[in-house]
C-alpha cells in the first residue's frame, strides 16, 4: 500500500508518495480571536513551521495579527527507516528526510544523537536503507532526487559530500531501500518493484563502484520469487535473504538464495505461509548461528526462525505484546553481543530487546530523541467553540492542542497520539470538532492489533487530551474503516449541524473511491458504508484536498489538483455536476488546498503553490477575481495548507 503523507510532497515508492497532496478542514466558525475585535483567520504553515493569524478583512502584503512559532530541534527521530550498528556499538539510523543520525553506544530515552550526517553537500533526499562495508565506510539508499547511493568515509559526521555516489540512468537504480555486502565486497540492493516492473529485482554492483555505472549482475526473472523486494541480508555462509512486499497481506515472504545467485535463480527455500507470523515483512538481520530475525509491521512482532527454516515454519520465538512498544516495525537490527534493534517509524522510536528476549518482553531501553518541531510538515487545523486550535502531524501521528490566544513558541495544552501498541491509527490529516469538544480526525491508514490497513475516520472525546505519552494513548470512542467505507486518502473533513460528516478522498492509497466526497450519518460506525458518494467525470473533482460547507449545506471543495473550486448542492451524490465551479487565471488560485467560509459566506483559499491566502464574495464562479489576497513576504506564508476561523 501507498501511503498518503504530508511528506509525499517530495516522497517517492512505498515508503514514501510522489505527488504534491495537501489536506485542510474546518471547525466551527465565528470564533471571536484573541484581539477581540473579530474572527481571525489561521492559517497552518506546513514548511514555514508556523501558524499564522490575520483578521477577516486583512489583504495585501499585511503582518499577521499573531503567530504560534514551532519550536525543538531538527535533530530528532523523524520517520527513521533503516538501521545499522557500527563496530564500535554506534548507532545509525536513516532520518527523514535528509540526514543520517548517530546514537552513541548505550543510548536510551530522549537521547540526543552524537553527530548526524546532513546538509547539502551529503546529497541525501530521503535516505532509507544503511550498510557498512568492510572498510567501515557508510553506504546509503536514498529514494528521492534520483535514485541513489551514496557513501560516506568511517567517521564522516556534518555536511560532508559523500566519497562515492552510485547515480545515473546505467544503474537502474528505481526504488532502492536495503542494501548490504557479501564478503567480496558486492554491493547489493533491492531495487523495488515500480509500477513497470512491480516484481523488482536486485542489483549486484562490483566492489568499489562508483558514478554512472550498471550493475555487474543481478537476480530478476519469474523463477526467483520475488516481488517487490524490500530489506536484504546476508547469512554466515553468503546466502541472500530477501523481504517481499505484496499489496496482499497473505503474500508476504522470505525468499532464500544461494551464495553468489545471479540471473534468474529460484530460490533455495522460502519462508511463507499462514503458520509464519509473516504480516508486513520487512526488515530482517541473522546472527552468528543462522537464525534469522524478522520485523512483522502488520503483526506489531518480531518473529525468529530456525537455521535452514522454509516453508510454512513456525517461528521458534515471536516477540509480541503490548509491553514491547513495537507498533508497525519496519527495520531491524543486531550487535555483537545479542541485542535486537528494531525501529517503529510510526513512533519514531528504536526499542532494544535483550538477547533471546521472547513473547511479551520489555524493551531493556528505547530511544526516542525528541521528535521534529511542531507544525513541520504538518497538515490539518481546526477550533474548537472555546477557540483552542488543533494541529495534526501525519508524520508524527499527533494531534497537537493550543490553548485560545496562543501566540510565539507557545507550548501545547495537550497532545494525543493517535497511535499505540495496540491501535495504530497512522497519518493523521483532517480534523474537526463539533460544539462539544468531540474531535473528528481522518486518517490515512488505520490498523488494529493483528488487522491489515484501512483508511478510517476516528472520533475522540474531550477527555482524550492531555495524554502525552504514547504507549498510554487513549483510543477513540468511534472508528469507521473498512472495506465498505469508500475511504481513499481520505484528507479533509467536516460536519454539518446535523452531525453528518462529509471527507475528501485524496486517492492513491490502497481502497475506496479516489477524487471522491464521501459522506456519512452522523452515527456512522465500524465499516459503514457512505450515505452519499460525489465522484466521477462529471463532478470536476481532481485531488480534493479542502473541504467546507455553508449555513445552506452548500459543499465547497478545493481541487489541488485542478486549480479549481468545485461547489455543490445539498443532498448532492453519484456522478454530479458542481452547480458551479471558481476557476480560471483571474482567481489567482494556485494549489488550492485549505478552504474555510466567513459568517458572510465570504470563501477563504490556502494557496500551497501559491503562498496565499485568495478570498471571494458569495455567489462568485467561473473565472471570478478574489475580491482580497494575502500574499507577499510580511505574510509569514509559507507552504500555507491548513486553514480555519
Amino acid at each position: 500500500m501507498i501511503r498518503f503523507t504530508p511528506s509525499s510532497l517530495l516522497r517517492p515508492g512505498r515508503w514514501v508518495a510522489a505527488l504534491l497532496m495537501a489536506a485542510a478542514c474546518t471547525a466551527d466558525q465565528g470564533v471571536t480571536g484573541v484581539s477581540g475585535a473579530g474572527p481571525l483567520l489561521y492559517v497552518l504553515n506546513s514548511s514555514g513551521n508556523s501558524v499564522t493569524a490575520y483578521a477577516a478583512a486583512a489583504s495585501g502584503d499585511v503582518v499577521p495579527r499573531t503567530a504560534i512559532l514551532g519550536g525543538g530541534s531538527s535533530a530528532g527521530l523523524y520517520y527513521p527507516a533503516g538501521v545499522a550498528l557500527d563496530t564500535a556499538g554506534r548507532l545509525y539510523v536513516a532520518n527523514c528526510c535528509d540526514q543520517v543520525l548517530v546514537f552513541a553506544p548505550g543510548a536510551t530515552g530522549n537521547a540526543a544523537p552524537i553527530h548526524a550526517i546532513s546538509g547539502a553537500r551529503t546529497d541525501l533526499a530521503y535516505p532509507t536503507g544503511i550498510a557498512f562495508d568492510a572498510k567501515g565506510n557508510l553506504y546509503v539508499s536514498n529514494l528521492a532526487a534520483g535514485p541513489r547511493i551514496t557513501a560516506y568515509a568511517p567517521g564522516a559526521e556534518g555536511n560532508v559530500a559523500p566519497i562515492d555516489t552510485i547515480a545515473g540512468a546505467n544503474t537502474g537504480l528505481a526504488r532502492p531501500t536495503g542494501i548490504a555486502f557479501d564478503t567480496a565486497g558486492h554491493l547489493y540492493v533491492a531495487n523495488g518493484g515500480t509500477i513497470s516492473n512491480p516484481a523488482g529485482e536486485i542489483l549486484i554492483y562490483a566492489p568499489g563502484a562508483n558514478g554512472n555505472v550498471g550493475p555487474i549482475d543481478s537476480i530478476a526473472g519469474s523463477n526467483t520469487g520475488l516481488y517487490s523486494p524490500s530489506w536484504i541480508a546476508f547469512d554466515a555462509a553468503g546466502n541472500l535473504y530477501v523481504t517481499n512486499w505484496s499489496p496482499t497481506s497473505t503474500s508476504f515472504g522470505i525468499t532464500v538464495y544461494a551464495a553468489g545467485a545471479h540471473g534468474n535463480a529460484a530460490p533455495i527455500r522460502t519462508i511463507a505461509g499462514s503458520n509464519t507470523g509473516l504480516t508486513g515483512a520487512a526488515g530482517l538481520t541473522l546472527d552468528g548461528g543462522g537464525n534469522l530475525y524478522v520485523a512483522n509491521s502488520g503483526a506489531n512482532s518480531v518473529t525468529v526462525y530456525a537455521p535452514g527454516a522454509t516453508g510454512n515454519t513456525t517461528p521458534t520465538t515471536t516477540i509480541r505484546g503490548s509491553n514491547t512498544g513495537l507498533a508497525e516495525p519496519g527495520t531491524i537490527a543486531r550487535d555483537v553481543g545479542g541485542k535486537l534493534y528494531v525501529v517503529s517509524s510510526i513512533l519514531g522510536q528504536i526499542t532494544v530487546y535483550a538477547p533471546g528476549a521472547s513473547g511479551d518482553a520489555t524493551p531493556t531501553r528505547t530511544i526516542v530523541a525528541d521528535r521534529r518541531p511542531s507544525f513541520d510538515r504538518d497538515w490539518g487545523i481546526a477550533r474548537d467553540a472555546l477557540g483552542d486550535l488543533y494541529v495534526t502531524s501525519p508524520d508524527n501521528n499527533t494531534v497537537t492542542e493550543y490553548s485560545a490566544g496562543a501566540s510565539g513558541h507557545a507550548t501545547p495544552r495537550a497532545t494525543i497520539p493517535t497511535v499505540s501498541p495496540t491501535q495504530q491509527t497512522g497519518y493523521p490529516t483532517g480534523i474537526t470538532a463539533d460544539a462539544s469538544g468531540n474531535l473528528y480526525v481522518t486518517n490515512n491508514q488505520y490498523r488494529s492489533e493483528g488487522s491489515c490497513c484501512y483508511p478510517s475516520i476516528t472520533i475522540f472525546a474531550p477527555s482524550a487530551l492531555g495524554h502525552t505519552d504514547t504507549a498510554a494513548a487513549v483510543d477513540p470512542f468511534r472508528t469507521i474503516t473498512g472495506s465498505a467505507t469508500g475511504l481513499n486518502a481520505p484528507v479533509a473533513i467536516a460536519r454539518d449541524a446535523a452531525g453528518n460528516l462529509y471527507v475528501a478522498n485524496r486517492g492513491g492509497t490502497c481502497c475506496g473511491v479516489g477524487n471522491s466526497i464521501t459522506v456519512y450519518a452522523a452515527a456512522a460506525n465500524g465499516n459503514a458504508a457512505p450515505a452519499a458518494t460525489i465522484a466521477g467525470t462529471l463532478t470536476g473533482l481532481n485531488a480534493p484536498s479542502g473541504l467546507a460547507l455553508d449555513r445552506q449545506r452548500r459543499i465547497y471543495v478545493a481541487n489541488t489538483g485542478g486549480n479549481s473550486i468545485t461547489i455543490y448542492a445539498p443532498g448532492t451524490s453519484g456522478n454530479a455536476s458542481p452547480l458551479t465551479t471558481i476557476v480560471g487565471a483571474s482567481t489567482g488560485l494556485n494549489g488550492p488546498t485549505g478552504i474555510a467560509l466567513d459568517a458572510d459566506g465570504n470563501l477563504y483559499v490556502a494557496n500551497t503553490l501559491g503562498n496565499s491566502i485568495t478570498v471571494y464574495a458569495p455567489g462568485a464562479s467561473g473565472n471570478a477575481a478574489p475580491f482580497a489576497t494575502i500574499s507577499g513576504g510580511r505574510t509569514g506564508l509559507n507552504g500555507p495548507v491548513g486553514i480555519t476561523f
